[in-house]
């Protein structure tokens, strides 16, 4: 019998990520079977976050021992293309400092998504949502939300 599922573990210091789903009985005899894919490391996202940090339109705080936190940013970091349209800062980082991110703290960042504007502001929630994939562009996908009855 063959289980389906995978593993994981952080993106720490190695590029190879595994990704955790429950495993489960799919019948015969078998191995476990592991999807292995490759993650950027820490290292590799705050060069792009440096070398993006001019002109960008918002500054999305993340987790980057969080699996579901990382597809999204490996997806939006793709979308980006490399325009710097988002700067990713990486709240488990060792060297984040809340002082040079309007003040979130790793706490607060921790409990939920947070993200800065050029001006200051602080968002939270689906409005970061909004505001990233608006700048990438593809505002369509959170358009629904805007209409009265339907969105927050």
């Amino acid at each position: 019998m063959a289980f389906v599922g995978s593993l994981s573990t952080g993106f720490t210091s190695s590029r190879m990520a595994v990704s955790r789903a429950p495993m489960r009985r799919v019948g015969g005899m078998g191995q476990a079977r592991v999807k292995m894919t490759l993650a950027p490391t820490r290292e590799e996202m705050s060069q792009v976050s440096g070398a993006a940090a001019e002109g960008w339109k918002v500054q999305l705080l993340y987790d980057s021992d969080c699996p579901l936190c990382m597809r999204e940013v490996n997806f939006l970091t793709k979308r980006d293309g490399g325009r710097g349209l988002v700067n990713f800062v990486d709240v488990s980082d060792l060297s984040y400092s809340p002082e040079e991110h309007q003040g979130i703290s790793f706490e607060d960042a921790m409990g939920r998504i947070h993200a800065v504007l050029p001006d200051g502001t602080v968002i939270t929630g689906i409005d970061v949502f909004v505001a990233v994939y608006e700048a990438l562009g593809m505002g369509w996908v959170y358009a629904v939300t805007k209409i009265p009855g339907v969105g927050r």
